[in-house]
């Protein structure tokens, strides 16, 4: 697994409490952790956004989450564009990510 957490321009500099979003890349053959508890982690600690890419069938499934757990999920392929609805100018299609 490869994890980025990205934060909005409004929190730059000192950053307290959990990333506005979470990027995680997908490993094909996971060996360390396990996804519903990142989810679950992510919820709890007030991560607002959650980005989980998958290099395998070239999809990005969007979550949104709240404190209690995940409000949404949306699938995202090929050429579709994606725009982050907590950090306002993020936003690409999945085969950017996927090499598709």
């Amino acid at each position: 697994m490869l994890l980025r957490v990205f934060v909005g321009q409004h929190r730059l500099g000192t950053v307290w409490g959990a990333p506005d979003m979470v990027l995680e890349v997908m490993s094909p053959h996971p060996r360390i952790g396990d996804l519903q508890e990142l989810i679950r982690w992510c919820s709890h600690y007030g991560v607002r956004e959650c980005w989980l890419v998958y290099q395998l069938t070239r999809e990005i499934e969007v979550l949104q989450l709240t404190n209690i757990g995940v409000l949404s999920r949306h699938t995202c392929r090929g050429p579709e564009h994606i725009e982050s609805t907590v950090l306002p100018c993020f936003g690409l299609a999945p085969e950017v990510l996927t090499g598709g």
